[in-house]
């Protein structure tokens, strides 16, 4: 895969249909580059970092039973979580 990606290689890379990045360019969602009116790429760097700064953590509920309180914990990684 080269640096810059066509519509297939970025859904591909994205795990995303092609109608869904397109929808995303058409809505200025995603970083990408208009080469010419019908032709656009993604730098695999770019697209990569936004995933990143879109990413969301795993939230898990737990139930205080003595006072009936629902707290929300993030885990913020695999090995680590904050209360």
């Amino acid at each position: 895969m080269s640096e810059y990606l066509s519509y297939d290689e970025a859904s591909q890379l994205l795990g995303i249909e092609k109608g869904t990045l397109y929808s995303w360019v058409n809505r200025c969602h995603i970083p990408h580059f208009r080469i010419a009116p019908r032709m656009v790429r993604f730098s695999k760097k770019e697209l990569e970092e936004w995933v990143q700064s879109h990413r969301v953590g795993s939230h898990f509920l737990t139930k205080n039973y003595k006072n009936g309180e629902t707290n929300v914990t993030m885990k913020l990684d695999a090995d680590t979580k904050s209360d």
